[in-house]
């Protein structure tokens, strides 16, 4: 099982890339070798990484505090959790009163109401983030709270077989507030994803850290469906809204203002919704790959280590009154690709800071950092381990979209809060081969 979160990466990105070439969308690139050699490049950097962290991995462990065994057992913990997680909750949806998330017909009335017009849903939330006004003091806060919330599923799975009927049903209506009642406030398919990405992955930690990945058992088959009834409603979704703000996947041409983006004739007209669900997911998942080619046309200027994270560049903005935006590649193809509405790949962003080149080693240091938390999690059992997993598969999904943990409020502080108690809760050991 060593190999298995490295196998898994290098599949999936291999597959967008694949899609990204000869997927039913056509992207115009206008340097394809420098584009797919940088790709092969970043590829291999993740696994020459994963390769050296296994190598160090033998020299790190996991102190008996940090075990997973002694959290789950600490169901005041949980409760604290949850309280935690709701007003984090509040906040983030900007409610009038905490007492709505409990509130039957206000949450009715908002899905109701969103579900008859997604669309305007979702214009209000991009003319906030257009804006970009927010509030200082709140912000703070939420940097605080906001890894309770994101990593509530998680932890709510850690638990989930030690706590009672009465806290489990309380748990899922906290998991419908955080997940899915924002989908539907703001009209847009992250929080199902998210929902999505991280109950899969610590559903299959779990399952694989017991050894009971394997086989028939009835645990198992219970995973399977609840991953099933995942996947069809973050899909159903995400068909009703992303048709409800476009209708036809033909818009996806529309944005191009160089014409560099082609429907191809087989999914032009009259496919079945499948179809349509098919190229509207394509397009959405890899059209970050189209705003890094576009990139590698513009000179590069350094962002000084902000430039990578859209929350970091708008807090040196907001506190010290410097626009570093203007410096990014995705400010500088906003004219063909727009900085806002269009998704700019993992890679674009980090190479705002590192040059397209500097890339390969922050992938080279991703492919080390999964190597070591899922050795420490697998044979340490370790807690901090187990809550990064689903954070660093929320980073390698989205790579070829956006730099979704460290640019973003929510999920950067819970990376930070993450990273912080996983090295505490491990040691290095010197390991003296001559003794043995």
């Amino acid at each position: 099982m060593n190999w298995f979160p490295l196998n898994i990466t290098i599949i999936y990105l291999f597959l967008t890339l694949l899609l990204f070439a000869a997927g039913p969308i056509s992207f115009h690139v206008a340097q394809p070798l420098l584009f797919y050699c940088l790709m092969l490049m970043y590829l291999l950097a993740i696994v020459l990484g994963y390769v050296v962290g296994l190598g160090l991995s033998n020299k790190i462990t996991t102190k008996k505090s940090s075990l997973l065994d002694n959290f789950s057992q600490n169901k005041r913990l949980l409760i604290f959790i949850v309280i935690v997680a709701l007003i984090a909750s509040s906040i983030t949806l900007k409610l009038n009163s905490f007492f709505n998330l409990f509130n039957p017909k206000f949450l009715w009335d908002t899905v109701f109401l969103s579900l008859s017009n997604l669309q305007s849903r979702y214009i209000l939330k991009m003319e906030t983030v257009k804006l970009g006004q927010s509030n200082k003091i709140m912000n703070i806060f939420l940097f605080f709270l906001s890894p309770f919330k994101m990593l509530f599923v998680s932890v709510v799975i850690l638990f989930w077989s030690k706590i009672r009927l009465a806290l489990k049903i309380i748990c899922l209506w906290t998991i419908f507030i955080i997940y899915i009642f924002p989908a539907f406030n703001t009209g847009t398919n992250k929080p199902i994803f998210d929902l999505l990405i991280f109950a899969s992955i610590s559903l299959i930690a779990s399952r694989v850290k017991k050894k009971e990945l394997k086989g028939n058992s009835a645990k198992n088959k219970i995973i399977i469906v609840i991953f099933l009834i995942l996947v069809v409603g973050a899909f159903t979704f995400f068909s009703i809204n992303i048709q409800s703000r476009a209708g036809a996947s033909t818009y996806i041409e529309t944005t191009s203002p160089l014409n560099d983006i082609k429907v191809r004739s087989k999914y032009r007209d009259g496919g079945s919704a499948l179809q349509e669900l098919y190229v509207w997911f394509v397009g959405y998942l890899v059209q970050g790959y189209y705003g890094f080619s576009l990139s590698l046309q513009e000179d590069f200027t350094p962002t000084f280590g902000f430039g990578s994270s859209i929350f970091l560049a708008r807090q040196v903005q907001d506190f010290f009154g410097i626009n570093l935006f203007p410096r990014t590649y995705q400010s500088k193809i906003s004219e063909n690709w727009d900085e806002s509405a269009q998704w700019h790949s993992f890679y674009s962003y980090v190479a705002n800071d590192f040059h397209f080149l500097g890339v390969a080693i922050v992938c080279f240091l991703i492919g080390l950092f999964l190597a070591l938390i899922w050795v420490t999690f697998l044979y340490q059992s370790n807690f901090w381990a187990f809550l990064m997993l689903p954070i660093l598969g929320l980073l390698i999904v989205f790579i070829p979209a956006n730099n979704q943990v460290f640019g973003f409020l929510e999920s950067f502080s819970s990376f930070v809060f993450v990273f912080i108690g996983w090295l505490r809760s491990v040691k290095i050991e010197v390991v003296n081969n001559e003794k043995k």
